[in-house]
């Protein structure tokens, strides 16, 4: 899921998803991708059941095949 902020020239930036409770302090604001790649966003339980993103892994655009 990407939550497109700003476009740039060659990038763009995507918001991460909120934590579950607004009590908890994100650890991911945003992060600012090149064209073509998109993010998934890796999330955390917590033993009181909330849930926080810590962690993104990026998906590079898929090869043109020659």
């Amino acid at each position: 899921m990407n939550n497109l902020v700003k476009e740039g020239k060659n990038t763009y930036i995507v918001q991460a998803p909120p934590p579950s409770s607004p009590d908890i302090v994100p650890s991911i604001y945003w992060i600012e991708l090149a064209e073509g790649f998109l993010v998934e966003w890796l999330w955390t339980y917590l033993p009181d059941g909330n849930r926080v993103v810590t962690d993104y892994k990026l998906i590079p655009p898929p090869r043109e095949r020659s």
